[in-house]
């Protein structure tokens, strides 16, 4: 402000023959007001997640809104929208306070604003398919599906196998509260152990929480076919009506073998089957037949085998 002083006389009629000016400056006292002190709309209560916090305050001539968390400074914004993210300490009651200062230095008195926070829970989890006990073949490809939750952020689902099956493998969840893991895998083709498969799984959320594991055993069944080899010196050689010949056969399979059958048609005639009794992984045996005495010249004869393992999954075999 400025005075500006003229016609001044004294009491003798003196007058001032110069204008007379002063300055001063008033001083800045009041101070600014925080309007509304509000959570983002969304915002998951639960200890431990971050959110977002925003101060209204309708002065002009500020300088910066500090964000308090139960008395602790977090954040000082300089400009609007005034607003930070913070982070949940722990459940309860959590007290947000913001305090807007001017240019000159003057603090207005603190916003409150009071959180009901939960606790953090631990991830859920469930086996989707396949059911408990279902069946899986030797060699055959299936899928496990598990579905994951969250209070807050499911980080992870982690699968492992024991018995038939011996693996660990996982699967990353970006972000979200639900997650649908999906494990693409191949049951082996030996059968070893007990017959099942024991699966164990577990979830992770995105503060290291995890859930109790989950099991599931899945029986580990024989559906893989014994394999099988004929030779015979007939292939090279022609026999005579009447004459004897000799087929050699070799049989393997993943579990055990247990039946082995063999025929003669065409130009020739025999027949034999063998009962393993135990079973067995692998073996080798002679069939005998007998070229018909009646055959033509150049006629074909012709030699089947079959190998049944003791699932009773089957190969046959011609010569």
């Amino acid at each position: 402000y400025t005075v500006a002083l003229s016609s001044v006389q004294d009491t003798l009629g003196n007058v001032l023959s110069v204008p007379h000016n002063t300055s001063f400056a008033t001083i800045d006292t009041i101070a600014p007001t925080v309007d509304s002190l509000t959570l983002a709309a969304g915002a998951l209560l639960v200890s431990g997640n971050t959110v977002t916090v925003n101060a209204s305050v309708s002065d002009t001539d500020l300088a910066f809104v500090d964000f308090s968390v139960d008395g602790a400074l977090v954040a000082s914004d300089k400009s609007a929208p005034y607003g930070t993210e913070l982070v949940l300490p722990h459940a309860g009651d959590v007290v947000v306070r913001a305090v807007a200062q001017d240019q000159v230095g003057n603090r207005g008195a603190a916003k409150l604003l009071v959180l009901t926070v939960a606790a953090d829970q631990v991830p859920t989890l469930n086996f989707m398919s396949p059911a408990s006990g279902a069946e899986i073949g030797t060699g055959q490809q299936f899928t496990v599906q598990l579905q994951a939750a969250d209070d807050l952020h499911i980080a992870e689902v982690v699968l492992s196998a024991t018995g038939g099956m011996n693996f660990t493998q996982s699967r990353s969840n970006p972000t979200g509260q639900q997650f649908a893991a999906s494990f693409a895998l191949t049951a082996p083709v030996a059968f070893t152990g007990d017959g099942l498969i024991h699966l164990s799984a577990l979830a992770v959320d995105a503060t290291g929480q995890q859930s109790a594991p989950l099991l599931l055993d899945l029986a580990l069944a024989d559906s893989t076919p014994p394999s099988l080899q004929l030779s015979s010196p007939g292939e090279a050689t022609a026999y005579a009506p009447g004459a004897s010949g000799m087929t050699s056969l070799s049989f393997v399979d993943n579990v055990a073998v247990a039946l082995v059958s063999c025929s003669a048609t065409g130009a020739a005639s025999g027949s034999q089957r063998w009962v393993l009794d135990p079973g067995t992984k692998s073996g080798t045996r002679e069939f005998a037949f007998i070229v018909n005495t009646d055959a033509a010249a150049h006629a074909l004869s012709f030699i089947g085998c079959q190998a049944y393992d003791s699932m009773n999954n089957v190969t046959g075999i011609s010569l």
